[in-house]
């Protein structure tokens, strides 16, 4: 980020006037309240889930839809609850 533009941004921010900015803090993850309040998004991006072997019980995480087999117990990993 450019130094300049930073410290425009951070004076906004300390003046309460970041709404100016707000497309720009809105690609940080950061929303711009109505009233000015500054809210920092908390997304999950993660899209993995849990997969366990029923018999040996090893845990993995990948992306839905795995497929994958137990190398030591050659079963089929499933979607763990």
């Amino acid at each position: 980020m450019n130094p300049a533009y930073r410290d425009r941004l951070l004076e906004a921010i300390a003046s309460g006037n970041a709404d100016q900015f707000a497309g720009d803090l809105e690609a940080m993850g950061i929303e711009v309240g109505e009233d000015g309040e500054l809210t920092i998004k908390n997304e999950n991006k993660s899209n993995r889930i849990k997969y366990t072997c029923s018999m040996c019980e090893t845990n993995i995480w990948g992306k839905p839809d795995l497929n994958v087999m137990c190398g030591d117990c050659n079963v089929a990993f499933e979607v763990a609850n």
